[in-house]
Order: C-alpha cells, then structure tokens, then sequence
C-alpha cells in the first residue's frame, strides 16, 4: 500500500509542478495552495480507509478465481517481503502460509485433530531421508514452509546438523505462527537456518550432506522452476557424500505429465538410481542417489513420541512408506520416453515457460495415478515394485491413493476368502462385485450368468492381482476357495485360469493363458475391463519371460479387437509397455 501511495504521490508532484507552471501564466495563484489541501485531503482519506482487505491480498484469485477468501478465515500475519507477499491463514484450528496467494504447507495446530492435507506430504519429506539412509548425519534442506519437514528431521536422533535455506525471510517470520506444531525447527541447536538463495549457499561453501531435501515452491512460481533443473541437480550432486540421497519433491497437480517428464529427465540425467514415492494424490517423492537405494525401514525406532508423531500422519511403519514406493528408474526412463521429453535445462528452461499454462488450464500430470489404480502387477513385473506382506499393519489416514487401494484389496481378499473384513469396504461396488462373484461360483455356472460372473470377477481382480504375493493370494485366486463350480463357460474356465497365473507370477502361463481368454471371450458379451486384462496380462507374461518383441507382437496382433481410449482403462498402460519394451526394457 505504501508504495502504491508513494507513486501516487509522485504522480501528484508532477501535477503540482504544471499546475504552478500554468498558474504563474493566467494569474490564477490560488490554484496551487488548493491543489495541495487536496491532495492532504486524499492522503489522509487513503492511509486511513484505502487499507485492501488482508483476505483479499492473501486470496490467490490468479488460482482460484474468487477475489477474496472467505469470512471463516483470519490473516493474522500478511507482510510484503523481499521476493513475494507471505500471508498466513487461519482457519478454526489449523494455518497455512501462502506466498504471493499460493498455498506453500498447511498444519494443523491440534495435534490431537485430523492432520492438514499438506501434513503427509511435509512429514514424508522429513522422515522418508531417515527411512533410507543408514547413517544420515548431515542434511540440508532447500525450502522452508511452515518448518514441519525439519522439525519432522529432527524428530530422530540420527541427524547431528540440519541446514535449511529459505530465500523468503518473512515465511520464516510467518511460520512461528505454527507454533509449537514446529517447536524443533527454531528450538533444537543442530537445527541452522541460512537466509540465501539455495544456489547461493551451496555455492559459497564446500559441505557435503549425507541426505539433501529439495521442496522449494511450485515451479510456476516466479525464478522456482532453476531448482528443477539438470544442472541444479548436478550441482546438489557435488554437495552429496558418495552415497549420499536427493530427496525431491515435485507436485502433480496443475501440472502436465510431458513437464512433469521433463523434470524427472533432468533428475535421471544426473542421479544412476530414482525410486519414486506417491505422498498423496498431488504429491510426487523422489528419492535420488549414485548407489542404490535400500528398503525403506522405519526411523522412529524406540523413539515412542516419535513414532505417535509420524503415526498421526499414516506413518506408523516400515510398511506405510513401502506401500507408498511405485516403482524404481525403469518407471522414470518410460515415462520421459513416452513424452519424448529433454532433460529441463538452466538454457532451455521449458518448465520456467509453459508450467504457468498448465496451472492456468488445472492440468493433472495423471499418468502415475493411473499406473496405480491399474490393478494388476505392471509395475512389479517392469519396475521393481516390491508387494507389502498382508500381514503387515498398514496405518489409516486419509488422502493416500496407494494406501486406499491396498486396504480395498486386503478387504476384498477377506471377502472373497470368508475372513474376517478388516472395516468396510470403502467402494460398494466391489462389496457388490465380491458378494455376487461368491454366490454365482457357488455352484455350475450357467451360460446367462456368464457376463455377471466375467463383470464381478474383474472387479474383484482388479482390486487383489497387483497387492499380495503368490503366497497370500492362495485361497484367492490360487486354488480358490469360494470357487465351487463344476461346469462353467469356457470363457469363465480360462479367465479363472489367466488369473490365477497372474496370481502366482508364472510369466510364462499368464501369456499363454492371457491369450487363450482373449480367442475365448466374445466381445458381445466380456465386459471390456476383462478383455483388457487378458490382454495385459499375456503382455506381462511375455515381458517377464524377457520376450519383448513378443509383447508388442500380442498387442498388434490382439490389441485391434481390443478398443482402447474412451472408457478403456487400460489404454494407457499399453502404450506404458510398448514404450517400456521399445527402450529395451532392463537395459
């Protein structure tokens, strides 16, 4: 406000000036003393009531298109820094800091409540590093936000220094409003923040860090989007032990999947071994490095507050990061394949350019979600993920696509196999589809009930196929036990058969299987989601043999009967493997 009113001012000066040029030529000297009452009047008028409204200033209207936020919220804190405007809002119990509008990190204040949206994604910053790295000493962290990823570092006893950079001041400022929810961030003495551009910082120095944690703003943000480069990450390779960790942090919301492409090239470019991790629905986790990477573990150890603390958030085991984990550099290599994507460059800065657009459009980089949500073990078979035992506890919270699809698929399987249900089953169709999948196997299948049964059993496969090992799916889909059918359709007999190959991982009976159900299954009467994963599945199976070729072959020779796009959900998974396959798959 008090530059908007020093240029107005300025403005007025000028005025004044013509004013007293023109007055001394027409005799007219009491033009200027009036001029001047005039502008104190309005001076005065502007200072006291042309103050904008706060809610209005922290609004966002760029992203949201409403111009101010609404009446339940209060800005407790709103100042114009040296890079961009921090605001605070609160709400009834929880704050989030904005910049320039922008939702940076949102914490709940009770910590007794239900955690923020952003909570999960700030704690797995914190604690992933920990979960990964054997001995991880010293950190740096590039961002500072509300300060709940380096207060969630040094939860553990583990990290001796904990460097943070924040170029922004007044977030810093604006974050002990946080408080106590961030107590460790300003009160423990190994925690070290530096004002300064990160790559200022690391540049002026010569420390190495056994893990660095990049979460810098969204890179749409204005001189953001030189932190996602090729370059960057070569630089913050230099300041990494050798086997040191990136932890990075790239959202996927208001994003497209080809920019999105474009930073994991630069990432890949640089770092020989990425695992990517899925925080929630919008948040994407990479974690980089020259060696390879281990098994998450679970870092709270005997620390017991710890462990309530990461639990709060649904991290309340060696499980709950595992579940989390989509698969390893094969999944990245296929993806920027499939774009034909450049590495981002600090000379070719496309992200810097076009990111705008795509948050302007409301974009969604949705390619791994669909990868997720596919139900059948792509991402095992092509890129390392590992299936978390059924035994283990997984921890409720909400937001979690990976989490939510692995608590449908054990409650399915309870279903199916007549144990207990661990809760509901959160999508009544397949509660649906596994109570009618039991009552028509329950005896000889007539030939009316044959597209009911192909429908349920989808459905049910679709949930169970990609979550437990041969082992757990025995019951199941190996030698099943709701199965009481003596005559069935052919149709029905070789689907059954490719699923329960699927379920055993036998690479080389799921493409035989996989095709037999295609000849068998008439497309009048197979839903399309069942012919679909015959097709995918014989695919997988000739993968898992290491016979690439012969996966592209299936799809030319059976994919044309096939439809995709539209409602198909497996359309994308297909070009998935053939761009898999074209790059040499392993190689």
């Amino acid at each position: 406000q008090l530059s908007v009113t020093l240029a107005a001012l300025v403005d007025v000066a000028l005025g004044v000036m013509l004013i007293r040029w023109y007055a001394a030529g027409d005799g007219s000297p009491r033009t200027l003393p009036g001029a001047l009452v005039a502008t104190l009047l309005v001076l005065g008028i502007s200072l006291v009531m042309g103050r904008a409204d706060p809610r209005a200033l922290a609004g966002g209207v760029y992203r949201t298109g409403s111009a101010t936020l609404g009446e339940g919220v209060a800005i407790p804190y709103l100042k114009d820094g040296k890079t961009s405007t921090v605001a605070v809002v609160a709400g009834s119990n929880w704050h989030s800091i904005t910049t320039n509008g922008k939702p940076d990190a949102a914490v709940n204040l009770d910590v007794d409540g239900e955690p923020a949206d952003d909570e999960i994604t700030m704690v797995l910053l914190g604690s992933l590093p920990l979960a990964l790295h054997p001995k991880p000493e010293d950190i740096a962290v590039i961002g500072w936000g509300s300060g709940l990823s380096t207060h969630t570092l040094l939860g553990s006893a583990a990290p001796q220094r904990v460097d943070s950079i924040e170029i922004e001041p007044a977030m810093v400022e604006g974050s002990r409003l946080m408080m106590p929810r961030v107590f460790r961030a300003f009160d423990d003495p190994r925690s070290q923040l530096h004002i300064d551009d990160a790559r200022t910082f690391f540049s002026t120095g010569r420390e190495r860090y056994d893990v660095i944690v990049s979460e810098p703003s969204n890179p749409w943000v204005s001189g953001v989007g030189s932190l996602f480069t090729r370059q960057f990450y070569g630089f913050l390779g230099e300041h990494l032990e050798d086997d040191g960790i990136l932890i990075q942090w790239v959202h996927i919301y208001e994003l497209d999947n080809p920019l999105l492409a474009t930073m994991l090239a630069a990432l890949g470019q640089e770092f020989p071994h990425v695992d990517m991790y899925l925080a929630n629905q919008g948040d994407l986790i990479l974690a980089a490095s020259r060696q390879p990477l281990l098994a998450p573990r679970f870092p709270a150890g005997p620390n017991l507050d710890y462990a309530i603390e990461l639990a709060r958030v649904g991290l309340g085991s060696a499980a709950d990061y595992e579940v989390r984990r989509l698969g390893d550099r094969r999944l990245l290599d296929t993806l920027v394949r499939m774009t034909g994507a450049e590495p981002h460059d600090d000379f070719h800065p496309v992200v810097s350019l076009q990111a705008p657009r795509a948050r302007f459009k409301n974009s969604s980089a949705d390619w791994l979600l669909r990868l997720e949500a596919g139900g059948l073990p792509l991402l095992e078979t092509i890129a390392g993920r590992r299936t978390v035992p059924a035994e283990a506890v997984l921890t409720d919270a909400e937001g979690s696509l990976s989490l939510l699809l692995a608590q449908e698929g054990r409650r399915a399987r309870a279903a199916m196999t007549g144990a207990p249900i661990p809760g509901k089953i959160y999508e009544l169709s397949l509660a649906d589809a596994a109570n009618e999948l039991r009552q028509l196997s329950g005896a000889d299948i007539a030939q009316r009930d044959e597209g009911r049964w192909l429908a349920a059993a989808g459905k049910v496969a679709e949930a169970t196929l990609s979550e437990f090992s041969p082992a757990e799916a025995e019951g199941l889909w190996i030698n099943p036990v709701w199965y009481h059918a003596n005559e069935a359709p052919p149709s029905v007999r070789r689907v059954l058969q490719a699923y329960d190959a699927t379920a055993r991982r036998d690479y080389e009976a799921m493409q035989q299987s996989g095709l037999a159900a295609l000849e068998a299954l008439d497309p009048a009467i197979a839903p399309l989601l069942v012919r679909e994963h015959m097709l995918v599945i014989a695919r997988l199976g000739a993968i898992g043999q290491g016979d690439l070729e012969g996966s592209v072959a299936i799809e030319r020779e059976f994919g044309r009967n096939v439809p995709g796009g539209g409602d198909a959900a497996y359309s994308f998974a297909r070009g998935f493997l053939l761009a898999w396959a074209d790059q040499g798959g392993d190689e």
